[in-house]
């Protein structure tokens, strides 16, 4: 992976803004949306930065190997393929340390 990706001194399709691949890959906005949504569970954003080094990669555009996160998410031979969600929310997570961790004795301060 780490050849495929500096090869042309990082220009190959692994470091390339995500929005480059998509838009040659689909003509449809919609389809492009479809396949790019992935970069927003992480914080970055899906298209390029021209006023970036490398289209933004280094600092908040996906990078185009974020594409495959829906292929892993959703490949058939994945037989617990999907996204998960804590069940309440993550507030519910939040809720269940805390609760956890009085119960161990600890004193959480807020402030």
């Amino acid at each position: 992976f780490l050849r495929e990706a500096l090869r042309d001194f990082g220009k190959a399709w692994p470091l390339k803004p995500h929005s480059d691949v998509l838009d040659a890959t689909f003509e449809s906005e919609k389809m492009r949306a479809l396949a790019s949504f992935q970069n927003l569970y992480v914080g970055l954003e899906p298209y390029r930065n021209n006023k970036e080094i490398g289209g933004g990669v280094l600092r908040k555009t996906a990078p185009a190997v974020f594409g495959l996160l829906s292929a892993i998410e959703l490949h058939p031979s994945n037989k617990k393929s999907g996204v998960f969600a804590p069940i309440g929310g993550f507030q519910a997570v939040a809720d269940a340390m805390e609760r956890l961790a009085i119960d161990q004795g600890v004193e959480i301060r807020r402030g």
